[in-house]
C-alpha cells in the first residue's frame, strides 16, 4: 500500500487527534430523492416545448426518476443520451430516456440528472460532525505522530478509518451537462430537470447561484471591461436573480437564460476576470428599505437615465432620471433609422397595432428630462379601410412598438403633396429602456476611477449595499 493510506485523517480540537472517521457518500439536492435542496440555488428555463433532446455529461451523475425519487442508473460520461416525449393516446404522454439508440427507461417523468458529490465527515473532538470535499483546514497523523496539513485538492488522498478499511476517495473533477441544439452545444454546471410541458419537455438547469453567476457576468458584459464595471454588474445580476426567484414557478424554474431576464450562456462562456468579480463580491445585493430591489440595467442611456413611471408605469423610488455624462460611446450613439409609410405599417402591424397604411405619425409628449418621447400619435387606415387615430406609451412602448434601439429619438418627416406621410427618419442615441444602471455609463465611471460602489450608488438612488445577504 502507497505510503499515504496509512495516514489517519483527522480534525484537530485542542490540540487532540482523534482517528474516528465517519463517511458519507452523498447526492446533491434532487426532488423526491430524500436529500433537501439548498436555498442557495436556482433554476433556469433553458429549453421549452422541444421534442426531444441530447445531452451528454462530464464527470459522474446519476438519473433519477423524479416524481418518486427511484434510481434509474448512473450516467456515463461523454456518451450522448436523448430523452423525449413520447405520446400515448387520450392526452397522456411519457418521457424516454436512450443512448446510442437503447431505452434505459420510460416513466412519467421529470428526469432528475443529479451531481454526485462525495465528501467526508469527520468527528470533531467535540461529536460535531465536519463536512469536508477537500483538505482546508484538516491534518494527517502517520503512526510517528507526525503531522502534515492536508491539501486543498485531495483527489488523490484516500480517507481510511482506524481499522484501516478504505472507504472514500474525495471527488473534485469538474461536473457538467452538455445540451446540444442542432449543431451547436453548451455546457452548464449543476444538476437538470427534463420534463414534459403543454406540447414537449422543458429543459432545467439547478445550480448554485454563484455559479449561474459565473455564466451572467460574461454573457452581458464584455469580460475585458474595468474590473470595477463588471463587479457592478455582478451585484447588479445577484440582485435581479434574487428578486425575481420564482418568476416562473408554474413552469417549474425560477428564471429564463434570454433577455426577458438575464442572458446566460453556462460555463463556456465564463472567464477568470468575471468569476473573479463574482467571487469579489459574492452575497452583496442592493436593497431598498431592507428589501430587495428591481435592480434591471440596460446598454446604454444616450445621456439620460429615465423615470420608471414613464418609460414602464410604476413608480420606483431607486430608478430616477438624471443625466448620465459618464455613458457616452460611439456604439449606440447618433444612429439613424429611415421607415418608408409602407415599412412603417408593417412594423406597428409586427407589434399588435394593425393598419394597412399610415398617414402621419406626431411626438405627443416627452418624458421629465425632455429626452426620451413616452408618447407618440399615429394616424392611418385600419385593415378595413377606416381611419383611426392611437395614441402609443410609456416611452419603452413606444420603442418597442417602432423597433428601435431606444426611446431618446427625433423624427424627421417627409410628406405627399396631400400632407400624407411618406417617411419618417428616426435619430437618437443610446440601447434599451433607460433604467437603473447603463453598462456603458458603469465602464465611462470605472474608467474615471470610481469603485463599484461608486456606481451602484449613481444609478439606484436611495439603494443600499448590503454585504452578506442571506448569511
Amino acid at each position: 500500500m502507497h505510503k499515504k493510506s496509512f495516514w489517519l485523517i483527522s480534525l484537530l480540537v485542542l490540540a487532540a487527534v482523534l482517528p474516528v472517521i465517519h463517511l458519507v457518500y452523498q447526492v446533491s439536492s434532487a426532488e423526491g430523492s430524500g436529500v433537501s435542496v439548498t436555498p442557495k440555488t436556482i433554476r433556469i428555463g433553458l429549453v421549452r416545448q422541444a421534442p426531444e433532446i441530447e445531452f451528454s455529461i462530464q464527470g459522474r451523475y446519476i438519473f433519477f426518476k423524479g416524481y418518486n425519487g427511484e434510481f434509474i442508473a448512473e450516467a456515463e460520461p461523454h456518451k450522448r443520451y436523448k430523452v423525449e416525449r413520447v405520446d400515448q393516446g387520450e392526452g397522456k404522454s411519457i418521457l424516454r430516456l436512450s443512448c446510442s439508440g437503447s431505452t434505459v427507461s420510460e416513466f412519467r417523468g421529470p428526469l432528475l440528472v443529479r451531481k454526485v458529490n462525495q465528501e467526508a465527515s469527520i468527528l470533531s473532538g467535540s461529536g460535531a460532525l465536519v463536512k469536508r470535499t477537500g483538505g482546508r483546514g484538516l491534518v494527517a497523523v502517520n503512526a510517528a505522530g507526525e503531522i502534515k496539513e492536508l491539501p486543498e485538492n485531495m483527489s488523490k488522498w484516500t480517507l481510511i478509518s482506524a481499522s484501516g478499511m478504505a472507504n472514500l476517495k474525495v471527488q473534485d473533477e469538474l461536473q457538467l451537462v452538455t445540451l446540444y441544439t442542432g449543431n451547436t452545444s453548451k455546457r452548464y454546471r449543476g444538476n437538470f430537470d427534463f420534463r414534459l410541458d403543454e406540447t414537449g419537455i422543458t429543459a432545467i438547469n439547478d445550480l448554485p447561484l454563484e455559479e449561474y453567476l459565473y455564466g451572467v457576468v460574461p454573457s452581458e458584459m464584455p469580460y475585458d471591461w474595468p474590473e470595477e464595471a463588471l463587479k457592478a454588474q455582478a451585484v447588479v445580476a445577484r440582485t435581479y436573480a434574487l428578486y425575481s426567484r420564482g418568476q416562473y414557478l408554474a413552469y417549474g424554474f425560477d428564471v429564463l437564460a434570454t433577455q426577458k431576464n438575464q442572458v446566460y450562456h453556462g460555463y463556456d462562456h465564463e472567464t477568470p476576470e468575471t468569476n473573479k468579480a463574482v467571487e469579489e463580491t459574492k452575497g452583496q445585493v442592493l436593497t431598498y428599505n431592507d428589501r430587495l430591489i428591481l435592480a434591471v440595467f440596460h446598454s446604454s442611456s444616450g445621456g439620460f437615465t429615465g423615470n420608471c413611471d414613464e418609460v414602464w408605469k410604476e413608480y420606483i423610488p431607486y430608478l430616477t432620471a438624471k443625466k448620465d455624462p459618464y455613458d457616452y460611446n460611439e456604439k449606440h450613439y447618433d444612429w439613424s433609422v429611415t421607415m418608408s409609410a409602407d415599412q412603417l405599417a408593417k412594423q406597428l402591424k409586427s407589434k399588435g397595432y394593425l393598419y394597412s397604411k399610415i398617414l402621419d405619425i406626431n411626438e405627443v409628449q416627452r418624458d421629465e428630462t425632455g429626452a426620451r418621447v413616452k408618447k407618440i400619435q399615429v394616424k392611418g387606415i385600419d385593415e378595413n379601410g377606416r381611419v383611426k387615430e392611437e395614441d402609443i406609451f410609456n416611452a419603452d412602448m413606444v420603442r418597442y412598438a417602432l423597433g428601435l434601439k431606444s426611446s431618446l429619438f427625433t423624427m424627421k418627416k417627409e410628406n405627399d403633396e396631400e400632407n400624407n406621410l411618406l417617411s419618417v427618419t428616426f435619430t437618437g442615441s443610446g440601447w434599451g429602456h433607460g433604467l437603473g444602471m447603463s453598462q456603458y455609463g458603469a465602464r465611462g465611471m470605472a474608467w474615471e476611477g470610481y469603485s463599484y460602489q461608486d456606481i451602484l450608488e449613481y444609478y439606484y438612488n436611495g439603494a443600499e449595499l448590503e454585504y452578506n445577504y442571506g448569511e
